[in-house]
């Protein structure tokens, strides 16, 4: 369960809408693009920060009709972050993202499966 991050304000859990391509991941290039919708009332353009199984974001912009926020990850951080946490790379990604705004700041997470990871 997520929560707000807001001091003395209510635990509510907070999901996001996650689709990530490709359905291959390789090494190279090795980007993982993760597209994010919020529930309505947060607009994408809100997205202060955002990780995938731990590790930070590459790039991050509101696509043309500022419906979804397209996040880039790169596969070695990825790897990277999870190795520290004892964990190995798996097609099970978790996103996690930081929004902030005229509600305060929230964590949202969503997750979604690729089909294989290609070595």
């Amino acid at each position: 369960a997520l929560f707000s991050s807001e001091v003395g304000a209510p635990l509510i859990e907070m999901r996001a809408s996650v689709r990530l391509e490709p359905e291959a991941l390789k090494v190279n290039p090795g980007i993982l693009t993760a597209f994010v919708s919020l529930p309505e009332g947060y607009p994408e353009s809100g997205i202060r920060d955002a990780t995938c199984d731990g590790a930070a974001y590459e790039s991050m912009q509101v696509n043309g009709d500022g419906t979804e926020m397209i996040i880039k990850f790169r596969r070695q951080a990825i790897e990277e972050a999870l190795a520290q946490q004892g964990e190995e790379l798996d097609t099970h990604f978790i996103v996690e993202l930081t929004w902030q705004g005229d509600a305060g700041t929230f964590i949202f997470q969503g997750e979604d499966d690729i089909t294989k990871i290609v070595n």
